[in-house]
């Protein structure tokens, strides 16, 4: 699943936490929500359970943080008229650290 789908169902500071808590493993989403369940505590019961209605008893992959800001850095290039070889040349010289910074 693509960064574009978690923020859907769980939302934008949500999909953060996961990324940056599960980025690059996968996990498994339960039928029934159980109050103590770690996905829950981090995401509170209204994304919780938007995650269970769509994607229940599977496993999903959380793509990593920094995947997500390149992704988001060259769809924005793009829109504004950049090339994407240009963007994608930047967005491997910039490390980690300075990508964080793009999140509020």
């Amino acid at each position: 699943m693509r960064h574009e789908e978690w923020v859907r169902l769980v939302g934008y500071r949500n999909a953060n936490r996961l990324f940056l808590r599960y980025g690059g493993r996968s996990i498994h989403i339960p039928k029934r929500i159980k109050e103590k369940h770690p996905l829950l505590v981090m995401l509170g019961f209204d994304a919780m359970s938007n995650l269970c209605k769509e994607h229940a008893s599977e496993l999903l992959f959380v793509p990593r943080m920094n995947r997500a800001i390149n992704d988001f850095r060259v769809a924005l290039g793009l829109k504004n008229g950049q090339k994407p070889s240009a963007l994608l040349r930047k967005v491997k010289k910039d490390n980690d650290t300075e990508q964080l910074r793009l999140f509020p």
